[in-house]
Formats: structure tokens, sequence, C-alpha cells
């Protein structure tokens, strides 16, 4: 697989990416240690649990990780397809 890289990004940033990515992300603790696998910086993502707790209800949360995470996810995953020639 290609990767895209951003100004001062290493290839092992994308496989890490594509490695976590891998696993579906279906609720907020999911979402939110994927997000700190992801992040350079080691910042914990506490907040986003509280939010996920206190303002959403079932029906949208499940519209998120049934449906946006997906897609989002799907489109990461399809960078190479969609710019093949690496420039954004």
């Amino acid at each position: 697989m290609q990767y895209y890289l951003l100004p001062n990004q290493e290839t092992f940033h994308w496989e890490k990416i594509n490695e976590i990515l891998s696993n579906p992300i279906t609720n907020s603790k999911e979402l939110r240690e994927s997000i700190e696998a992801i992040m350079e910086t080691k910042k914990k993502l506490s907040g986003l649990k509280k939010f996920f707790a206190n303002h959403i209800d079932q029906e949208t949360h499940n519209k998120i990780f049934q449906k946006i995470i997906p897609f989002i996810i799907s489109q990461i995953k399809r960078t190479e397809e969609l710019f093949p020639e690496g420039k954004l």
C-alpha cells in the first residue's frame, strides 16, 4: 500500500493508523483508545467518554458507530485510490 505523507510524517505513522483502523470501532471507549493510539502526543481524551455518556442518545450513538465512523475509516483506507498522484 502506498502512503501519502504529510510534512514531518513517516510511513510507520500510516502503517500504525491502518493497523488501528483494521478493527471495528463500536463504542466511545474504542474510539477514544483508537484516537489516543494514533495521536503523537499522549493527551488523554477522558472528556470524550463523558460527552457520549451525557449528550448522545442510543439512536445517535448507533448512527455514529454503525454508519459514520465506518464510512470515515473506509475513506481513509481509500486514499491511494482517491489521490493516485499523492496530492490532496
